[in-house]
């Protein structure tokens, strides 16, 4: 299992983007499919900051179908990516922490 840790500084005013983040939101699981379990949706209104936690299970396919979904996606007319990296989960001690994984 992996997550992926993505973060984006807005390029439009915050309401702009939320308005359009409520209707990317579904279409990231179509584009998804099966190859992402879940996202958590994270921001920092204060310094225009949003991004996602991914948790998936194949890089390969994960990696493939967020190249073809942000062809159609229409944030990143919005945003500007800050950061992004894919992590192991370690399953074992994040259970010790209530990951209900």
């Amino acid at each position: 299992m992996k997550v992926m840790v993505s973060v984006n500084k807005s390029k439009v005013p915050w309401d702009e983007l939320m308005e359009q983040c409520r209707k990317t939101a579904p279409f990231i699981n179509e584009a998804m499919g099966d190859s992402m379990k879940w996202k958590i949706w994270i921001e920092n209104k204060e310094e225009g900051l949003i991004g996602g936690v991914y948790c998936f299970e194949d890089e390969e396919e994960f990696r493939k179908r967020m190249v073809e979904g942000r062809a159609k996606d229409r944030l990143p007319t919005l945003i500007e990516n800050v950061y992004s990296q894919v992590f192991d989960v370690n399953v074992d001690l994040s259970r010790v922490n209530k990951a209900s994984i």
